[in-house]
């Protein structure tokens, strides 16, 4: 009995759960930097020996996200060693 109580409980709350997130709209609109204090560093190959030596690469990266109610737009904005690109991805919502 205290099964199906359990399981009774559970579901209840993960139908609540579900309609609480289908009520509320997830806005990403900002802009997002990576933190290298909290990521795995990125690697970038090997060094000319073969070995994983060498310098490592100074990287940068950064994405901009304008969110509307049916357009997702993300900006990437890479920056390698001193040196910019941008990507620009387009996402329909509907």
């Amino acid at each position: 009995m205290k099964r199906q109580i359990a399981i009774v409980s559970a579901l209840v709350i993960c139908l609540g759960l579900v309609a609480f997130a289908a009520d509320g709209k997830t806005d990403f609109s900002g802009t997002w930097s990576l933190d290298k204090a909290k990521s795995d560093p990125i690697r970038m190959g090997r060094g000319r020996s073969g070995d994983g030596g060498g310098q490592a690469p100074t990287i940068d990266i950064t994405l901009v996200i304008t969110q509307t109610d049916n357009q997702l737009n993300v900006t990437r904005k890479v920056t390698f060693n001193g040196q910019d690109r941008s990507t620009e991805q387009k996402f329909s919502l509907d």
